[in-house]
């Protein structure tokens, strides 16, 4: 019983209003009305305004310059005050400005609720920091953990960006902004944003992590992702799971496990698959790992373009949209019916999206399959090779191979063979194909040495060249969708 009545003389002792200053004083002990330099005190809490009312329940009302010194840790003005004893709420009216530490709330309606250590405002208000400024219609601050809670409009800026919400939970001490809920981050000098479903944002360091749903739009490109990683102040980002890949310009559409970002420069990485668009035909690339710095496109790793008539993969690709050239470099195929080429690097000129001329240099060899059960292939290996395109026989005609060439063409009249030529060795060899594609006219120049093989010494023994090479149709890239 007597640690009842102690603690109720200390709650009746911390709830009595204290008259520290004010120039009137007038009124009954019921209530009292103070005017000029008005100064009152309740335990930790001073008031300074130009007017009060003070009642004998220890509730009051100020007027005209309110100002509240709350402990140590902050400080509220506004144009008028109520204090409610019971429920120990202080309500704030008129450009209201609470300052807790580095953290200002601004607002016209503001209630401080003394028993949790809270500040709310209701209406629109902001709170601004070190890091910027968040805007909100609704807001809880709970000063103990320096832990704001802001609904409805939430919009929050730190510049060059600004975000919007309807949630956010702000940890003032480490400016860190969690997204419960989804949000979009805006650049407001650049056509650039960033929404997920939810997510963090560290405005100190300017790290913004999202999660779920992630869209990074851009005028060339939409990038969808399930998480993200920004590094604001570098430019530079990473997204990772279930990577979408897509042109504002309508000329691609890609896929990746993971993504990254920084500026002029998207790298999509592993099971890379992409489709090109132009008005004439699609375009199907794969690979390891890609990067789009336009106007170029690497594609590295068994990179893997398909193209019909054409199709060709090498360890690198490299794809200059403005040049119009595809350039295969390493280990690099390229098939055009019936012929593959396998060589070091490969280029190709595409004017309009379609084929012009190739050039082909490094161990240079050209195959053809003449018959599968006989296992006959036309042949020739060089150090480089130049061909135009024929659009009537959609294939590559005339064909020019220079340098240390040898070859192997074998010779039929009608379904029956004769047998092989043999070309050991030779400056240079021109090729013309015929409408089915096959060789009508052949030159070779500088003093050509070869044999002529009659057909019965090949059937069993058919002729190959030291490095020749051939990729059966299971093992070459197949387009992704069968109709």
């Amino acid at each position: 019983m007597l640690r009842r009545y102690l603690a109720l003389i200390t709650f009746v002792t911390a709830q009595t209003v204290l008259i520290e200053n004010a120039e009137e004083l007038s009124g009954t002990d019921e209530v009292r009305h103070l005017r000029g330099a008005v100064a009152l005190r309740q335990d930790t809490i001073q008031l300074f305004c130009d007017e009060a009312t003070l009642y004998a329940t220890n509730a009051f009302q100020a007027r005209g310059a309110v100002r509240t010194r709350i402990g140590q840790s902050g400080t509220i003005t506004a144009q008028t005050l109520t204090y409610d004893p019971i429920t120990r709420l202080l309500t704030y009216q008129g450009k209201v400005v609470a300052t807790f530490g580095t953290i200002t709330l601004r607002t016209e309606h503001l209630t401080y609720d003394r028993q949790s250590e809270t500040a709310s405002y209701t209406g629109g208000g902001s709170l601004t920091d070190t890091s910027g400024t968040i805007y909100s219609l609704t807001a809880t601050y709970h000063v103990p953990t320096a832990t704001a809670t802001l609904a409805q409009q939430v919009r929050i800026e730190r510049p060059p960006y600004v975000a919007f919400s309807d949630t956010l939970l702000y940890k003032t001490d480490s400016s860190l902004a969690i997204f419960p809920r989804p949000f979009t981050l805006y650049h407001t000098t650049q056509a650039e944003t960033l929404s997920a479903a939810s997510g963090h944002w560290n405005r100190q360091d300017s790290f913004l992590t999202l999660h779920t749903d992630v869209h990074w739009r851009t005028p060339e490109l939409i990038l969808r992702a399930q998480f993200a990683f920004y590094d604001q102040k570098a430019d530079t980002g990473f997204a990772a799971c279930d990577i979408r890949y897509k042109s504002r310009k309508g000329r691609g559409w890609g896929i990746a496990d993971s993504a990254f970002w920084h500026p002029d420069t998207l790298t999509l990485k592993d099971n890379v698959a992409a489709f090109l668009f132009t008005d004439r035909d699609t375009a199907f690339l794969q690979g390891h790992l890609a990067y789009l710095i336009s106007p170029h496109l690497y594609i590295i790793g068994q990179a893997t373009i398909l193209r019909p008539p054409l199709a060709a993969t090498a360890d690198t690709l490299l794809y200059d949209t403005l040049a119009q050239k595809l350039f295969l470099l390493s280990r690099a195929w390229l098939y055009s019916y019936p012929y593959q080429l396998f060589a070091q690097q490969i280029q190709l000129t595409l004017p309009r999206q379609t084929p012009d001329s190739l050039i082909a240099a490094g161990n240079v060899f050209t195959t053809s399959e003449i018959d599968t059960l006989l296992r006959f292939y036309n042949q020739v290996r060089s150090d480089s090779l130049l061909a135009q395109w024929d659009s009537t026989l959609q294939a590559f005609s005339p064909i020019h191979y220079r340098h240390n060439l040898q070859a192997v063409y074998y010779q039929s009249d009608g379904p029956h063979y004769q047998g092989a030529h043999e070309i050991l060795k030779a400056y240079s060899l021109h090729i013309t194909l015929g409408p089915n594609r096959q060789p009508i006219y052949l030159r070779l120049e500088k003093q050509p040495q070869g044999r002529f093989i009659p057909v019965k010494f090949l059937l069993k023994s058919p002729l190959f060249l030291p490095a020749f090479q051939w990729r059966p149709r299971p093992y070459q890239p197949q387009w992704p969708i069968q109709p």
